[in-house]
Formats: C-alpha cells, structure tokens, sequence
C-alpha cells in the first residue's frame, strides 16, 4: 500500500510539473493578435469611473423645416462632469470645430458653402469673423 501511495505521489509530481513548465512557456511569449482594422457605427470611450469622455458617431440625414441635412460624422472630447469641450463635425457641407470650457466661453471655426467663420464668445460677448 505505501509502495502505491509512492508511485501515485512521483506521478502526481510530474503531472504538476509537466503542467507549470507549458504554463510558462504560454506566458513567456504570449502571442497577439492585433486587428488590422476596427469598424463600426460608433466608438465611445469611458473613463475608469465608467464615464463618456470621448465618442465618435455618425449621424444619418435629418430632415429640419422641409430641407433635407447630410448625414455629420461627429467627434466629441467630454470634461469629467459630461460637458463637451472638444467638438469636431464633418458632412458634404463642410466641417466644424468648438472648443469650449465650463463657463461657457467657447471658439467655433466653420467651413461650409453656405458661409465660413469665426465666432469668439467670451463673458457672455461674441466676436464674429465672417469672409464676405
């Protein structure tokens, strides 16, 4: 009987170290697949707290007062308090930047061919650049 508690012991051994030595080998280098694309419809970011601080959409046509508006690829930059702070939009009509801050003081860069410019708002009073 001891003699088979022996054998089972020296068998169970090696098993155990037959098992660490793949698992070490498994982790000394691991392989890894990176993606050479990633596609999709949206992208949201959050932070460690799960929070939205970044997000990319595309938004399908609207219709407003009878005019149809192209589809916008938008990119948002969010504060830690869910306010915008980065805006980037692109359509068939042009694109747009804002940046802003919380108390409300923002820049806004537009190229559309309906009319670019520039508007600086600060304190609750706006400068307009617009090409004529």
């Amino acid at each position: 009987m001891q003699k088979t508690a022996i054998l089972l012991t020296v068998v169970n051994a090696v098993l155990l170290m037959g098992i660490m030595a793949q698992n070490f080998t498994a982790h000394a280098q691991p392989q890894q697949t990176i993606a050479p694309m990633l596609r999709g419809r949206g992208l949201e970011i959050v932070d460690s707290f799960g929070k939205l601080r970044a997000s990319i959409t595309v938004q399908p046509q609207t219709n407003e007062g009878g005019k149809m508006l192209p589809g916008t690829v938008v990119l948002r930059l969010i504060d830690g308090q869910g306010g915008p702070v980065i805006k980037i939009d692109a359509s068939e009509r042009g694109g747009g930047f804002n940046a802003g801050d919380e108390s409300n003081d923002y820049i806004q860069i537009v190229a559309r061919g309906t009319g670019s410019f520039i508007k600086i708002s600060q304190k609750g009073k706006e400068q307009v650049i617009k090409q004529e």
